[in-house]
């Protein structure tokens, strides 16, 4: 309960997606495959998302700012 407190739904949601997909990254199905480079990027990409929204957004809150300078700012840190 501890963690749902400190990082919120969302949060503990996005950490869940990125575990599973860390873990399968090592299943069988997936190393014959050869998939697990992808499982693991996806994962990074999962926990990289909230942080370049935060960066985007922060980075351009100037009240001159468009959404074209938050999305260029999102896409540079993603």
């Amino acid at each position: 309960m501890a963690v749902l407190a400190v990082y919120g739904v969302w949060g503990v949601l996005i950490l869940l997606v990125a575990i599973i997909l860390f873990w399968s990254a090592g299943l069988p199905k997936i190393k014959s495959k050869k998939l697990s480079f992808v499982m693991i990027s996806l994962g990074l990409n999962v926990i990289a998302t909230p942080l370049a929204f935060f960066i985007g957004g922060m980075a351009t809150a100037s009240p001159t700012s468009t959404t074209n300078d938050f999305w260029t700012g999102f896409l540079i840190v993603q």
